[in-house]
């Protein structure tokens, strides 16, 4: 049993002759062609034709819902419930509130991990020899695709267990240079005219946070249904004013239940391995989940990106 969990993944399609050097598929049986190219063959050729996800649930043509009619309206369960005022009755949008107060105060808080959903090949828990450690993650909103990450690192003694799990579960090897020619194929029957590369889909950084936390004070909206004005900063609070810290601290942990901490993005090249655990769609989303390791082994960035 492993440290990490693993989901179903979607089919990688290499475009034209760009093969990977190091992937799932390059390290399988392959030819030289006439013109120096590699051309696949044996379990390089059965690996290209798997299809990692459930076909066999797939709707079939004349399914109940043909029978039903053809649709007179189509209602998006997506789109924010009501933001009526009511009276009477209590108001449609908490649910709204409450999603959109997590995308701007991101759940940053490292000690609080477990809150970030069980992404394929993330880590069950952050290890105690971590150093550098931060995690950021942020839930799919409306039409806007969610985002979660958790970084560290150690000696290459230490990381080499993370770094042969992710070997493991990886269907393939690349740097963000060589995923601009790797394209994704979500659907048995998708028009690779339009198709991703990987590239498209790849954090090209990773996300790094500070000590600071952000601030809820100019929030009103999210926190005056539940906090007492004349409760924060001593009874002194203004519009728009910034919460003295303790009181900052106080409303995040009763309206987020952690942290949320400033964070910077920083730019990663190719001296990173990115090793690709799942790549499909969810809610429409097309998403990748993989870890960049840095040359020396010594840093993992465990990533989950929906566009």
């Amino acid at each position: 049993m492993t440290m990490f969990n693993m989901k179903k993944k979607a089919i990688l399609v290499l475009a034209g002759l760009a093969m990977v050097s190091g992937t799932v598929l390059g390290a399988g049986n392959s030819a030289a062609t006439d013109n120096g190219t590699t051309a696949l063959t044996g379990s390089d050729k059965d690996l290209a034709a798997i299809v990692n996800y459930a076909t066999q649930e797939a709707v079939k043509a004349g399914s109940p819902y043909v029978n039903r009619g053809i649709p007179k309206q189509v209602l998006e369960a997506f789109m924010p419930a009501s933001g009526a005022k009511t009276v009477l009755t209590n108001e449609s949008n908490s649910l709204y509130k409450e999603q959109a107060l997590r995308v701007a105060f991101p759940m940053t808080d490292a000690s609080k991990y477990d809150l970030v959903p069980n992404f394929d090949g993330f880590p069950k828990q952050v290890p105690s020899f971590a150093n550098n450690v931060s995690v950021f993650y942020i839930p799919q909103f409306i039409k806007a695709g969610g985002e979660a990450q958790v970084s560290f690192i150690g000696t290459a003694s230490e990381m080499a267990s993370y770094i042969g799990e992710a070997l493991k579960l990886a269907i393939m090897q690349t740097n963000l240079t060589d995923s601009r020619s790797v394209y994704v194929k979500m659907e048995p029957n998708s028009d690779m005219q339009f198709a991703d590369s990987l590239r498209e889909l790849l954090p090209g950084y990773k996300i790094v946070t500070t000590p600071e936390l952000k601030n809820l004070g100019p929030w009103r909206d999210f926190w005056s249904d539940i906090i007492d004005v004349t409760s924060v900063n001593s009874g002194n609070y203004v519009t728009d004013q910034l919460f003295d810290n303790d009181t900052n601290k106080k409303a995040q942990q009763q309206l987020l239940g952690y942290y949320s901490y400033n964070y910077n993005m920083v730019n990663l090249d190719d001296s990173y391995t990115y090793y690709i655990f799942s790549v499909g769609t969810t809610f429409n989303h097309a998403y990748v989940t993989g870890a960049a390791v840095n040359k020396a082994g010594t840093e993992i960035v465990y990533f989950y990106k929906q566009q």
